[in-house]
């Protein structure tokens, strides 16, 4: 039952920041002063960010000696064997 809740959280806290922005965007908008077609460069932007963080988190590791994949598998899981599936 825990892996089943487990599932569940991970599935809302991925997917629930993208539907989020869509519900709220009307309002932040005006907080903003943007039109509403700007809603779409939100994630376009996010996107950009989140490459540039697992570009900078690949470097680093390289530069700290692990393998140079260890950004790619988010804190490098997969890329070493480590994960928590076995």
């Amino acid at each position: 039952m825990f892996v089943v809740q487990l599932v569940y959280l991970a599935f809302f806290s991925i997917a629930l920041p993208d539907s989020m922005l869509g519900v709220a965007w009307p309002s932040m908008r005006l907080s903003f002063d943007q039109p509403l077609s700007a809603a779409g460069l939100v994630p376009m932007k996010l996107a950009k960010v989140y490459f540039a963080r697992r570009c900078a988190d690949a470097d680093s590791a390289t530069r700290s000696g692990s393998s140079p994949t260890a950004g790619v598998g988010g804190r490098g899981e997969l890329a070493s064997g480590n994960s928590a599936g076995g």
